[in-house]
């Protein structure tokens, strides 16, 4: 695989740290089950790390059975079946620790509760981000509590967040503090999206501003049409990155 390749594929992973844990039981062929966390995952495959003396006996090749258990806000855990096959295995003897890359097959990558479980995994963490098409640009409309109105376009955007640049310089008292409503169309839908957020970061940059505005928490939490919306979107862009 080429270093440009990847790079994409990196960029396309939803990283998750320690604190994000998502838990994931795998099964191998002959019968033996293993404790690991998610490291990353993105929409074709699922990176598990598992720590411990013992390796867990998994090869390149196999179709492994993983069982994921993800938080989830309204009961103790969301929990999903599935098969993926072994794409790449490591052991770091100084942590420890080893890492098994696995592949979702094109059938899993339609299933829908699969589907349900990434999102809630991509919804806890506000780093996901991806660049919108140059060639599909996103316009998006913004509105503040005291009347202040922009239009700007979308740079990166996730679950949780987007970040986009202005013309010239938006200022006004309560930028920056008080909440702004936005609205946007994202490519090939006729549905506008309509949310709110609080902006978190703003730099002006020779005649544009650059902001970072975080999706109102209980807006994100909630899986509504707007964020299945979203988050297609964003998978699906995922999906046309690895492609190129």
């Amino acid at each position: 695989m080429s270093k440009q390749r990847k790079e994409r594929r990196k960029s396309a992973r939803v990283q998750l740290e320690e604190p994000d844990r998502v838990t994931a039981a795998v099964e191998t062929p002959g019968g033996s089950n293993f404790e690991g966390r998610v490291a990353d995952f993105s929409v074709s495959g699922v990176a598990i790390c598992f720590n411990g003396s013992e390796i867990p006996p998994l090869f390149m090749g196999q179709t492994v059975t993983i069982t994921l258990r993800v938080p989830m806000p309204s009961q103790e855990y969301s929990v999903v079946d599935f098969e993926a096959g072994v794409r790449t295995f490591t052991y770091d003897p100084g942590s420890g620790t080893s890492r098994c890359g696995l592949a979702f097959d094109k059938e899993i990558r339609r299933d829908s509760v699969l589907f349900s479980t990434l999102y809630a995994i991509a919804n806890q963490r506000s780093a996901a981000r991806i660049e919108p098409d140059k060639e599909k640009p996103i316009t998006i409309a913004l509105k503040t509590s005291d009347g202040l109105k922009a239009e700007g376009t979308i740079r990166d955007i996730s679950a949780t967040g987007v970040g986009i640049v202005v013309s010239g310089e938006l200022e006004g008292p309560d930028v920056g503090l008080d909440t702004v409503g936005m609205s946007f169309t994202l490519p090939d839908t006729d549905n506008e999206v309509d949310l709110s957020g609080t902006i978190r970061h703003k730099k002006l940059d020779m005649d544009a501003t650059w902001i970072g505005i975080e999706f109102d928490p209980q807006e994100a939490s909630s899986i509504d049409e707007r964020q299945r919306q979203i988050v297609r979107y964003v998978m699906q862009r995922q999906r046309d990155l690895l492609k190129k």
